[in-house]
């Protein structure tokens, strides 16, 4: 199945992978493919490969994708964290992670019996407990890029291999023979879009999260001058202010709202014509219904299980647990049934809150979230991340004059706490 992907595009003059330190064409990635062997394991037994967006990892996952091998991916802060892989991943033995430059390869025994099938295996965030780890199968997602004409030449690995969107971009690259390029040693807004430009990438997907800091940084007016034709945005809920200001400062290039989750992978979707917040799945890939405002899907990309946790499903349909707003016949995401804040009886999304504060002048993120309450049922708890040079204390006395004028009184924070860390902007991700 890889193999024959990978053949079609030999003899073509075409490139594969391009990174600081290597330029693979396909020819080249033939030739290495060819000559790699793994060897067999037992049938409930899996591969736990160390996910790396570089060229020796791609290898190595493409080829244990061809000998039906279950590979898993395993993200590298759990590698280097003995105590995290045990605390989320109790049954993975460091020792029997594989690492691409190593050459002795140890599998690592599970409980599930896997079929002649060909599987990748990711874990979900752990942001609702135990991270699940989800078993796909391959052809189901090789099917989906077949089946779609998709214009484009090069794409970004800005996601990681060890999420679902990481994976689909390697595979569609794969399958309709276009060029993956990575920038793997830094997520800084500048060097992301030095590469974009350098590189004349046509097509990027990415997260609202990491476009807001395109606005900040004021690195996003630079893209107008770049080759990028399509911006692909998803993973998390979608600010309108912040897609507002990306359309008017890229104004020639098509912007698509996505939808996905590591269960079912990366959907095909339809903007609504005239509110890039509201979208609708193609129904020609995905059955879907809305119930009592929650999201339910069934398609061809559905996981075929869980490996640590029993998959239930109702009617072959997945509970998305996403609130979804309808509008014209397409909807848009508010968040996860589990994230709402219930302030006496009031209701609503951090991103909604979220999106208010945005608009004050010295807040560069901020991250809204719930806290138990006696009384009123939850508080209001935000954490702020200041922009350059801005006073905390000067902050703190105007604060409260802007939130009379701009927030709604159920909605005002009650904490403010401003050691803003990585983990505090990950949350928004992780509420999907």
């Amino acid at each position: 199945m890889i193999d024959e992907l990978i053949s079609q595009w030999v003899n073509q003059n075409k490139c594969f992978f391009v990174s600081e330190s290597d330029n693979i064409s396909y020819d080249q990635l033939k030739r290495d493919f060819n000559q790699l062997t793994l060897p067999k394991p037992k049938a409930n037994e899996i591969l736990c490969l160390l996910a790396l967006n570089h060229y020796q990892t791609y290898l190595y996952f493409l080829k244990a994708l061809e000998q039906k091998i279950p590979v898993f991916l395993i993200p590298e802060f759990l590698y280097q964290s003995e105590k995290l892989l045990k605390d989320q991943i109790p049954f993975i033995r460091k020792e029997n992670i594989f690492k691409a430059e190593n050459k002795e390869i140890f599998f690592q025994e599970t409980n599930y019996p896997f079929l002649d099938e060909s599987y990748f295996l990711i874990r979900t965030s752990g942001s609702t407990g135990i991270p699940k780890i989800i078993i796909h199968q391959t052809k189901n997602f090789i099917k989906k890029y077949q089946n779609r004409n998709k214009s484009f030449e090069k794409t970004m690995a800005f996601s990681p291999l060890d999420s679902i969107a990481g994976v689909e971009t390697l595979l569609e690259c794969v399958t309709l023979g276009k060029t993956l390029i990575s920038r793997n040693d830094t997520m800084a807004p500048d060097r992301i879009v030095e590469c974009l430009i350098n590189n004349k990438v046509d097509y990027f997907q990415t997260t609202p999260s990491f476009l807001n800091l395109l606005i900040i940084s004021k690195q996003i007016e630079k893209l107008n001058h770049s080759s990028l034709k399509k911006i692909d945005y998803g993973s998390e809920p979608t600010g309108e202010k912040i897609l507002e200001k990306i359309v008017s400062i890229l104004p020639t290039i098509q912007f698509i709202q996505t939808y996905g989750l590591s269960e079912v992978g990366i959907l095909p979707t339809i903007n609504h014509p005239h509110d890039l917040l509201y979208f609708k799945l193609d129904k020609n890939f995905t059955e879907y219904k809305i119930v009592e405002n929650i999201l339910f899907i069934k398609t061809n990309t559905l996981l075929v299980d869980y490996l640590n946790q029993k998959l239930n499903l109702e009617e072959n349909f997945l509970n998305t647990n996403d609130i979804a707003v309808i509008k014209d016949d397409y909807f848009t995401i508010k968040g996860r049934n589990s994230d709402i804040i219930n302030i006496g009886g009031r209701k609503f999304f951090p991103i909604e809150l979220e999106n208010l504060l945005s608009s004050h002048p010295d807040i560069l993120n901020c991250t809204a979230m719930g806290l138990k309450n006696d009384i009123m049922g939850e508080m209001i708890k935000v954490k702020i991340e200041l922009k350059e040079n801005v006073d905390e204390m000067n902050f703190r006395g105007n604060f409260l004059e802007f939130c009379d004028q701009n927030i709604p009184s159920f909605m005002r924070p009650h904490i403010l706490e401003f050691n803003y860390s990585k983990d505090d902007f990950k949350l928004k991700k992780m509420r999907k």
